[in-house]
Formats: C-alpha cells, structure tokens, sequence
C-alpha cells in the first residue's frame, strides 16, 4: 500500500472500491454518525471520497481487483485446449449416439482444427495427388423385372 491512510480511511477506501455507497462506506468505516443527519453523512462522506489520498487508494484496489478479475478470466492455452477436447469428445458421442450429422461432423472437425492450431500443427489447405488412382468400376444396377 503506497498510499497511508488512518484505519478509517482505508476502511472509507475499501468500502468504495467494494462498490459500496459513499454514505455506506462512512457509516461503515466507524465515523460518528449518531445524532447527525442524513444530508450531514452524505455531505462528509462526499468530501471524504474527494480527498486525494482516498482517490488515490480506491484506484490501487480497483486497479488489483481488476488483474485478479482478468486472471480469473484468462483464456489460456491449457483451458482453450480443454475445452476444445470437451467439444469435440461431445460431437463424437452425439454422433455415436443419433449418427453422422453434418452439423455435427463440422463442429467436430473445426475444433480439431483448432486445436492443432493451438499446438502449431497447420492442415494443408489443399491436397494434391499425382499418379494414377486405380478405379474400379462396378455396374451393379441390374435392370427391373417386369415378371
């Protein structure tokens, strides 16, 4: 903590970057409310959160809360790989379960794609073959019998 500030005033400060009111934070923070009004608190409140060093101090706590909201939000390689797995374990079972889908099949083959893509594995974008590919060609369709 950079900033030095009486118990009270850290309470005020940690009250605000809580998301607390002004007038909650105060009455909080221990300040002597009893016997004052309403428009009293608010106004010593008002003047409390205005005062440099409490500006300064909510912004240190707003700014570490922030890191850990985005750490605890962070899209890392390891989570995006778990989830890609999860998606593509999912797409099999459903196709094991109700058969080829091309919805189905698709979602399966991009999130494999991705993945690789995670890993620094590249599909080709286009095959080429070269050579012959043997054909075989069978005539099976026998023709009707009128009979």
């Amino acid at each position: 903590m950079a900033v030095k500030l009486t118990p009270r005033m850290e309470a005020f400060a940690q009250g605000l970057a809580a998301g607390k009111t002004q007038y909650q934070s105060y009455i909080d923070a221990g300040y002597k409310v009893a016997g004052h009004k309403r428009s009293y608190i608010d106004n010593q409140a008002s003047q409390m959160a205005k005062h440099p060093k409490i500006i300064t101090r909510v912004a240190e706590l707003n700014e570490a809360i922030n890191r850990e909201r985005i750490k605890a939000l962070a899209w890392d390689r390891d989570r995006a790989a778990h989830e890609l797995i999860l998606m593509i374990n999912a797409g099999k079972a459903d196709i094991a379960k109700r058969g080829y889908r091309a919805s189905t099949s698709n979602a399966v083959v991009n999130a494999v794609r991705e993945l690789n893509e995670l890993d620094g594995v590249k599909a080709a974008n286009r095959v080429e073959f070269t050579g012959g590919v043997p054909v075989q060609i069978i005539d099976d369709i026998k023709p009707a019998d009128d009979g």
